[in-house]
């Protein structure tokens, strides 16, 4: 099975990584859309555009099922990017995220937790998380409450990834990086 995994950037790699420790048997293409990354400050109709392409680009590898690792696209373009899709099944991570939290949540001793997920601009717009079964745990907090703390990471102080230290092939592919492995090294 040839499994296609896309996200805005190289943040969809953690994605790619827990795939390969489940299925590392199968093959995986992997997208990047580092020409185009974020998609949390564009546009509704950018976003939908935007996942399509890499939709119709991992269609043409001949893959077999996508996974959306992306937030935003997950919970804003997703109907649009199974059209593109056809017959090939289409994952998102929005509800598979809160599945996890959930779990997660029901394990901690103190019930009333909170849960803090961090999203986009776009992804909080898209009411995504309010709609999801989350919502009874989630506050929405502005930016400035976030970006304010001290540990908040920011892209100027982040460090890339090297696909490299993945184990994985990185070629060019247009203003795209398709990461192709076809198994765990």
């Amino acid at each position: 099975m040839k499994i296609g995994v896309f996200d805005s950037g190289v943040g969809g790699m953690t994605v790619l990584s827990e795939l390969r420790r489940e299925f590392g048997a199968e093959h995986f293409v992997y997208l990047g859309d580092t020409a185009h990354v974020p998609y949390g400050a564009k546009s509704s109709s950018q976003v939908i555009k935007l996942s399509q392409d890499c939709a119709r680009t991992l269609i043409g590898h001949q893959i077999d099922v996508l996974v959306v690792a992306c937030n935003t696209a997950s919970s804003l373009a997703l109907p649009e990017i199974q059209e593109i899709c056809g017959r090939v099944p289409v994952v998102g991570v929005v509800e598979p995220g809160v599945q996890a939290a959930k779990v997660a949540h029901e394990k901690l001793r103190k019930k009333d937790a909170p849960i803090l997920v961090l999203a986009t601009r776009a992804t909080v717009r898209s009411g995504a998380m309010t709609r999801s079964s989350l919502a009874e745990h989630c506050k929405v907090l502005s930016n400035g409450e976030i970006t304010s703390h001290p540990n908040f990471l920011t892209a100027g102080n982040a460090h890339p990834i090297d696909a490299t230290d993945h184990g994985l092939i990185a070629q060019e592919n247009g203003a795209d990086h398709v990461v192709e492995q076809s198994h765990v090294l």
